[in-house]
C-alpha cells in the first residue's frame, strides 16, 4: 500500500510540474522596471552633424537604451514603454569660446502612452577657432507629427559663443533667442537681433556670422553666405559652416550658427540654436571681446522648472518614470 501510494505522489508531482513549467518559460521579463529612467546623449558626435546609428549602437549598448534607440539624420527615436507620467529634462549646448554660453535646463511632466514615438536631437557644443566662436545647438524633444508647436514637449536653448560672461549669451528659458550683447558699443559693430515665434536669429549688413536657427526657421545670414546657414529642427536641425571660411568654427548640431570672420585682431561669435535662434555679434575694435546671443526654450509641460545658462559642454535628454 505504501509503495503505491508513492507511484500516485510521483506522478501527480510530475503532472503538477508540467502544468506549471510552460507558464514559467512563457514569462517575459521586461526590459523597463515600472519605474526607470533613461539618458540620451550625443553618443560621441561632435560638429554641425548628429549622430549615426553605430554612434549611438555603441554608445547605449548595455545601458537600459539598448536597443531601443532608432537614428535618422542624427535625431533619435525612443518608443515610450508605458502609459504613465514622465519628467522629462532637456539640456541645451554650450557656444563656443572661452566663455561660451551655456545651454538652458527645460523640465516638465508630460502624460505619454505605450507606444507613443518620440524623437529627440540633442544639441552639441559649439567650436572656437581663434577669435571666431560659433553656436551651440539647442536640443529637442518632440512627438508626431514634429513638425509644429503642438509636437513641442520641450526644447533647451543653445548658448551663443562668447568671449564674454553676459547673460544674453546664455541658452534662455523664453521662446524668443537673445540679441548679441556687445558689439554695438566701444568700437562700433553689429548685434544681430535673436529670433521669435520659432525662427531664427539675425545677421547685420555682410558680417560672416550665422544667427542661431529656431524650431521652424533657419538661422539668418547674409545672402552671399546663405548656403552655409544653420539649419531649422523642421530641416534637419544642421549646424551652421559659413563658406567665407570653412574650417573656421562650425556651429553645433541643433541649430547652432557658424562663425567666420577669420581676421586676427576683432572676435566674432555666432548664434545658438534653440526654439528661436539666437542672434550674432561682432565688434570692429580691435580686440573687443563679444558674444552672440543665447537660443529661446520651449516647455509644454507641468511642473515645469527652467534655468537659463545652466550646462556646459554638450546636451543630453534624461527621462524618467
Amino acid at each position: 500500500m505504501s509503495r503505491f501510494l508513492l507511484i500516485i505522489i510521483y506522478f501527480l508531482s510530475i503532472s503538477t510540474y508540467a502544468q506549471i513549467l510552460p507558464s514559467y518559460q512563457a514569462t517575459h521579463v521586461k526590459k523597463h522596471a515600472s519605474s526607470s529612467s533613461v539618458t540620451f546623449t550625443n553618443c560621441t558626435a561632435t560638429g554641425k552633424n548628429g549622430p549615426t546609428q553605430s554612434n549611438c549602437n555603441t554608445a547605449y549598448s548595455g545601458t537600459t537604451l539598448d536597443g531601443d534607440v532608432t537614428v535618422s539624420g542624427g535625431i533619435q527615436s525612443w518608443t515610450v514603454p508605458s502609459n504613465g507620467t514622465y519628467t522629462i529634462i532637456a539640456y541645451g549646448a554650450q557656444g563656443g569660446g572661452d566663455l561660451g554660453g551655456k545651454g538652458a535646463k527645460i523640465s516638465g511632466q508630460f502624460s505619454l502612452s505605450s507606444g507613443d514615438v518620440i524623437k529627440i536631437l540633442v544639441g552639441q557644443q559649439g567650436a572656437a577657432v581663434g577669435k571666431d566662436a560659433s553656436g551651440g545647438g539647442g536640443t529637442f524633444v518632440t512627438k508626431s507629427p514634429h513638425n509644429d508647436n503642438g509636437s513641442v514637449i520641450v526644447i533647451a536653448g543653445g548658448g551663443g559663443g562668447s568671449w564674454i560672461d553676459n547673460s544674453n549669451t546664455y541658452g534662455q528659458t523664453g521662446t524668443s533667442g537673445a540679441s548679441g550683447c556687445c558689439g554695438a558699443g566701444y568700437g562700433g559693430g553689429y548685434s544681430g537681433a535673436g529670433g521669435s515665434n520659432g525662427q531664427g536669429g539675425t545677421w547685420q549688413s555682410s558680417v560672416s556670422q550665422d544667427g542661431g536657427a529656431g524650431f521652424l526657421g533657419d538661422g539668418i545670414t547674409s545672402g552671399s553666405y546663405s548656403s552655409g546657414r544653420a539649419l531649422a529642427y523642421v530641416n534637419g536641425g544642421t549646424g551652421g559652416q559659413n563658406p567665407w571660411a570653412l574650417n573656421r568654427a562650425i556651429g553645433g548640431f541643433g541649430g547652432g550658427g557658424g562663425s567666420s570672420r577669420n581676421h586676427s585682431s576683432t572676435y566674432a561669435c555666432a548664434g545658438g540654436g534653440g526654439y528661436s535662434g539666437g542672434g550674432i555679434d561682432y565688434k570692429y575694435g580691435a580686440n573687443q571681446v563679444t558674444g552672440a546671443g543665447g537660443g529661446g526654450s520651449y516647455n509644454s509641460g507641468s511642473s515645469q522648472s527652467n534655468t537659463a545658462g545652466n550646462n556646459s559642454g554638450h546636451g543630453k535628454v534624461e527621462i524618467s518614470w
